[in-house]
């Protein structure tokens, strides 16, 4: 697929999904530090009731397997965990298909950012009485999560369960 909006855009391979969550903050984040395709389009689309997002299509090789990451691919995937965690995001899947080494030796992009998002529930004060309302509440993983052992989860990973930053250090611990 080609992206032109007039005569003066370069023409770019991009891909495009449709998904009904998408964590388009920590997407936008990570994007801004180099750790993910930038992105054209990410939107909400009430007509369908999906996000549409639309981002460069990256070449690399995908983390398939039991290879282990090391030297500079190991410190850009933790890099890239890290500024998630220090603005209170999860990534949530990181497992080898969602990491692409774009980098031979050097450097990874996160994709699929389907389970990222915030890690702690955000609050309001009620200015008028004594209760605090939720506003959006911390990720949890999908009901229908895959839990099979050779999947390789953190302890505490489970169906609707809460996303934790202990369980992306797990994975990344894996990886």
């Amino acid at each position: 697929m080609s992206l032109s909006s007039d005569s003066t855009f370069p023409k770019t391979n991009v891909v495009v999904k449709f998904t009904p969550q998408y964590g388009a903050t920590g997407h936008h984040l990570l994007a801004q530090a180099g750790f993910t395709p930038p992105l054209h389009y990410c939107h909400f689309e009430e007509s369908i009731g999906l996000w549409a997002v639309m981002m460069d299509d990256i070449q690399g090789t995908v983390c398939e397997g039991n290879r282990r990451l090391i030297g500079g691919k190991k410190e850009s995937l933790s890099e890239a965990i890290h500024i998630l965690h220090k603005n209170n995001l999860v990534f949530g899947d990181l497992r080898g298909p969602n990491v692409i080494i774009t980098e031979p030796g050097r450097r990874v992009c996160l994709v699929d950012f389907e389970w990222c998002s915030s890690c702690v529930d955000v609050i309001v004060k009620d200015p008028e009485g004594d209760t605090d309302r939720v506003i959006h509440p911390r990720v949890h993983y999908p009901a229908d999560i895959l839990m099979g052992h050779d999947m390789d989860w953190a302890p505490g990973v489970g169906r609707d369960w809460v996303i934790t930053k202990e369980h992306d250090v797990y994975r990344l611990s894996r990886m």
